[in-house]
C-alpha cells in the first residue's frame, strides 16, 4: 500500500483564475449564443424605452428565454420607472446664406421637447466641454453642436466609443450651463454619414411617408447604392463575429491583467 502510494501521480492544482476565465472567454465567443440570443431579444421588442409596451415585451420575452433553458424561481417584480415618449417628429434645419438645408436628426431619450412654436438661434460648434466653457460669455442664449467626431486611429472602438459619448450624454446639461437653447449631439458612430443611428427615418404609423421613402430608394439608384455599400462596410469593419471576438479578447485581457 505504501509503494503504490508513493509511486501515484501528485495531485494537480487547479488553474489559475486567468486561465480559467480566459477559457471561459474563448469558448463563450467561438460559441456566440449571447449573439443569438441579443438577436432573438431585438427581433421580438427591437424599441424597449422604459416604461413603453416594448420594454414590457422584452421583459416577458427574457424570463420566458430563463424559464426555458432550466434557470430556478423565475419571477417579475414590479418598479416603478421615469417614462419618457417620443414625439412623432423631429426636424432640424440649417440656413446658411438664406438657403434652409434639411438635416436628418432624432430626439434624444429623455430630453425636452421643443417649444411647439421651435426655436430658432445662431449655432455655436464646440468640440469638447472645457471649450464651451472658455467661451461660455459669447453662447448665451445659442444653439450649441457638439462635434467632436469619432477617433478612427484607436484599434479598440469601446475607446473611440467612451471618448465621444459624454456629448451626446451630458451634452444638453452642459449646454444649458453656458445660457445655450437647445443642443445638437454628433451620431455617436464611426461611419462619416448624414443618418443617425436608427438609419432611415420616416414619421411613425405614417404610411404615406414610409412609402414616399421606398420610393425614393427604388427611383434612385445611386442613393440606394451608396446606403447599401456604408451599412455593408460598417458591419465590415465593426461586427464581423472575428474583429468582434477580437475586440472581446482585448478587452477582457486588460481587465484580467
Amino acid at each position: 500500500m505504501l509503494v503504490a502510494l508513493l509511486g501515484a501521480a501528485p495531485a494537480q492544482d487547479p488553474p489559475p483564475l486567468r486561465e480559467r476565465a480566459l477559457d471561459m472567454l474563448h469558448k463563450t465567443l467561438r460559441n456566440q449564443g449571447a449573439y443569438r440570443t441579443l438577436q432573438g431579444l431585438v427581433r421580438h421588442a427591437p424599441k424597449r424605452l422604459a416604461g413603453s409596451p416594448g420594454a414590457a415585451a422584452a421583459v416577458e420575452w427574457a424570463r420566458q428565454q430563463m424559464t426555458s433553458i432550466g434557470l430556478a424561481d423565475v419571477r417579475l417584480e414590479e418598479v416603478v420607472t421615469n417614462r419618457w415618449v417620443r414625439g412623432t417628429m423631429c426636424r432640424v434645419t440649417a440656413i446658411v446664406g438664406g438657403s434652409e438645408i434639411p438635416l436628418a436628426a432624432t430626439a434624444l431619450g429623455g430630453s425636452i421637447a421643443t417649444p411647439p412654436g421651435g426655436l430658432e438661434a445662431r449655432v455655436v460648434e464646440v468640440r469638447s466641454f472645457g471649450r464651451l466653457r472658455a467661451i461660455k460669455a459669447s453662447v448665451k442664449g445659442a444653439i450649441i453642436l457638439f462635434n467632436r467626431p469619432w477617433d478612427p486611429s484607436l484599434r479598440n472602438t469601446f475607446t473611440s466609443y467612451s471618448r465621444m459619448v459624454n456629448q451626446r450624454s451630458r451634452g444638453a446639461i452642459e449646454a444649458s450651463k453656458a445660457g445655450g437653447i437647445a443642443a445638437l449631439v454628433r451620431s455617436v458612430t464611426s461611419m462619416p454619414d448624414d443618418f443617425p443611428h436608427t438609419g432611415r427615418l420616416v414619421a411613425p404609423e405614417d404610411p404615406e411617408a414610409l412609402a414616399g421613402a421606398l420610393g425614393e430608394l427604388v427611383q434612385n439608384s445611386a442613393l440606394r447604392a451608396r446606403l447599401g455599400e456604408a451599412g455593408a462596410e460598417r458591419v465590415r469593419q465593426h461586427f464581423l463575429a472575428e474583429r468582434m471576438a477580437r475586440d472581446y479578447e482585448k478587452l477582457y485581457r486588460e481587465v484580467l491583467q
